[in-house]
């Protein structure tokens, strides 16, 4: 029987390969180890799961993809030629969460630049070119609860809206929801090509000067807990909460409470005291992030729609994704006017 070698040991062959560190990924959840579980089998020259060794791969690369994506035990070689790994992966089946996976792994595996200071604070996703200071794609936002106990899972309504109902039995008093700054990327990256045609931008050019500007927003509130408001609400149940999507540049998040599920009727400011609701949430406005990607990136994911069957010119692969789809700002309406900081 052949000694095992610690996949560690082969480290620094494989380092900066998203597609190598997505693989070794599905293999290890596959397998149901730890990466420190992977070994190499010399005499087989393949891959197998072993006792726990040396830690195992850049721990920038840590995530998961999907458990449902089946992987063969593979060869280390098979791991060294990206090009044949590249080819593997875009010929299994469509599946969403795969696609989804792979893309994270471009977006978070991509070398970045260090971007320069900005006076920029949209509310938000913001697509602007750093050369004239331009927007030239519009986000959409998420809502998400943190908190565990008060709110049941979001849904994202047709027009935008995104809607969540208190749950029956609430915990704590302290109510929060988060605009979900992580998805944009993504998002962003899974259509970036089709803005670029629509605007004339080429993946030939240096494409580093872009950037997506995306905020950290938190809508904050007191839920009241006495045995009278308790009860009360158990009386009205269910009790909706329903934030439109944000306005460009504007400090006005427009949310509200309502008993119908299409959120058709507002709750009113007396009736929210009455069942200890907080009428209006307080917005914390926490930081806001700023995202660049080189043009290498841009042109692997192009490559990657084109391999699973999708033509980059449109949104199709976004729309597949479940993505919602960026409005394109035309040059002659995309002046970005920045925000001046209080003096």
């Amino acid at each position: 029987m052949s000694e095992l070698v610690p996949l560690a040991h082969i480290e620094g062959k494989l380092s900066g390969k998203y597609l190598v560190q997505a693989y070794l990924r599905t293999l290890a959840a596959n397998l149901k180890c730890l990466e420190s579980e992977l070994w190499v089998d010399p005499k087989q020259g393949a891959l197998v799961r072993g006792l726990p060794g040396p830690t195992t791969l850049d721990k920038l690369f840590r995530f998961f993809l999907p458990f449902g994506v089946k992987t063969p035990l593979s060869s280390v070689e098979f791991l060294q030629d990206n090009a044949a790994l590249w080819r593997y992966l875009s010929k299994l089946p469509l599946e969403k969460d795969l696609d989804q996976a792979v893309i994270h792994a471009f977006n978070w595996s991509a070398d970045r630049r260090l971007p320069n200071p900005t006076n920029v604070k949209p509310n938000r996703p913001v697509v602007v070119s750093g050369l004239t200071y331009s927007k030239i794609a519009i986000g959409f936002t998420y809502w998400e609860s943190p908190v565990v106990g008060w709110l049941e899972p979001e849904v994202v309504m047709n027009d935008g809206r995104t809607r969540v109902k208190l749950a029956e039995y609430t915990f704590g008093t302290h109510l929060r929801l988060d605009y979900n700054w992580h998805h944009p990327q993504n998002e962003w990256l899974s259509q970036a090509s089709s803005v670029f045609y629509q605007l004339g931008i080429s993946l030939d050019g240096d494409l580093s000067h872009i950037e997506l500007i995306t905020p950290r927003i938190s809508l904050e509130g007191q839920l009241e807990r006495s045995e009278v408001h308790l009860q009360r609400r158990w009386e009205v149940r269910p009790i909706y909460l329903f934030m439109h999507p944000l306005v460009l540049d504007s400090d006005l998040i427009d949310h509200y409470w309502s008993l119908d599920a299409t959120g058709g009727t507002r709750i009113s400011e007396e009736t929210c005291n009455e069942l200890g609701l907080p009428f209006k949430l307080r917005v914390v406005c926490w930081t806001v992030e700023r995202f660049p990607w080189y043009t290498e990136t841009y042109k692997d994911i192009e490559r990657w729609q084109v391999d699973r069957g999708f033509d980059p010119k449109t949104t199709d692969f976004a729309r597949y994704l479940g993505y919602p789809v960026f409005e394109v700002v035309q040059p002659d309406s995309s002046r970005f006017e920045e925000h001046k900081e209080d003096a």
